[in-house]
């Protein structure tokens, strides 16, 4: 897969309120892995976690 130079990564516009939906839609369509979101708050990933457990 090629790196594009103008494009550091993913960009998406959202809500501050659907954070958490976001990170678990992603989660599941394997555009980033729970490693991603490693040096987020405990709270975010707990509720992460939970939401993907369910």
């Amino acid at each position: 897969m090629k790196k594009d130079k103008r494009s550091p990564g993913v960009r998406l516009t959202y809500e501050k309120s659907d954070t958490i939906f976001n990170i678990v839609k992603m989660i599941k369509q394997k555009v980033i892995g729970l490693d991603d979101i490693a040096e987020f708050s405990d709270g975010l990933k707990e509720s992460v976690q939970y939401m993907l457990n369910i």
